[in-house]
């Protein structure tokens, strides 16, 4: 395990295949700030951001999310044995990794995964008039609508712009069955990591805020990690150009993908939670990718139960 500054850590993320901004330095300063213990392993060919998860009853699991990221077996196997060790010393109940390929035993698949199994990304060496034939129809359309009604979109790094965020976040979450952060959360988040590629997209009109993404850069992708949108003028079709133009965004500079970060499962029925956002984000085409998902290493089997059961 080496000692590494926060350059030399994003660039071996970024150059080791599956490296994500859930890997980099950053997101341990995030959870630095949200009080979360964490580790940064190393290896020549390999690393691992390890946060502790807190548990009740003063229990704990260890997570590397998207992680250890590495194209060696071997070097995965030694950055588990680190793990293991820290799992050891802190008593955790499980280890839980999202690697580049599935697992076997004694790994198990988790009984949910941690981050989205499947996600959407387009390929942003394409021109605008090549995204935009490759849409479907339904969603130019909207993207024209918006624009002649007057809908315009700004980005922004001010934190004092997370407050219009987490008020259409309160309203979709009093709508719709999906589950946010306590706000403080967003707020740290943008306070940290406004300075390690993340911004706000924000679509108004007339002042008033319809939506709002928060967007993360790192690397060649721009990743939409979270958003929200009010249903007030909803025939504005504010959420369609907000994409439209959060994507047009990610051109300017140097990246090359856009994660639309998260769809459903390919077998999901019409009642899955992600049917509705999942057809929106389809409707800009791209390529479906699918992860193996979330594997836990089982150190407390009469606890882990109990976990699972209640994370169903």
């Amino acid at each position: 395990m080496d000692e590494i500054g926060s350059q030399e850590w994003d660039a071996q993320v970024t150059a080791t295949p599956g490296g994500s901004f859930l890997q980099s330095w950053g997101w341990g300063e995030l959870q630095r700030e949200l009080g979360n213990t964490f580790w940064r392993l190393r290896e020549k060919d390999g690393l691992a951001l390890v946060i502790k998860r807190p548990l009740r009853f003063g229990k704990n699991w260890l997570y590397s999310p998207r992680g250890p990221i590495t194209a060696s077996p071997a070097t995965f196997a030694t950055l588990v044995a680190q793990m293991e060790k820290l799992a050891e010393v802190e008593q955790s109940l499980f280890i839980r990794t999202e690697p580049a390929t599935k697992l076997e035993q004694p790994w198990r698949k988790a009984p949910k995964d941690t981050q989205p199994a499947r996600t959407l990304v387009l390929d942003l060496t394409k021109t605008q008039d090549e995204l935009l034939a490759a849409m479907h129809q339904k969603s130019r359309y909207n993207i024209r609508l918006a624009e002649r009604k007057g809908v315009t979109v700004r980005f922004s790094k001010d934190e004092a712009d997370i407050e219009h965020f987490l008020t259409l976040a309160k309203e979709v979450a009093g709508r719709a069955p999906f589950t946010y952060h306590p706000p403080d959360y967003y707020r740290t988040f943008m306070r940290v990591l406004d300075h390690h590629g993340a911004q706000l997209a924000i679509a108004e009109h007339k002042n008033k805020v319809l939506a709002v993404h928060i967007l993360m850069t790192f690397g060649d992708t721009v990743t939409y990690v979270h958003g929200a949108s009010s249903v007030e003028q909803r025939s504005l079709m504010a959420p369609h150009l907000l994409q439209w133009e959060s994507i047009k965004h990610a051109q300017v500079g140097s990246a090359t993908r856009y994660d639309f970060y998260g769809i459903a499962p390919a077998d999901a029925g019409p009642e899955h939670s992600w049917t509705g956002i999942t057809r929106f984000k389809l409707g800009f085409s791209g390529k479906q990718i699918s992860y193996p998902g979330s594997y836990d290493l089982v150190r407390n089997r009469p606890w882990y139960w109990l976990y699972t059961a209640a994370h169903r």
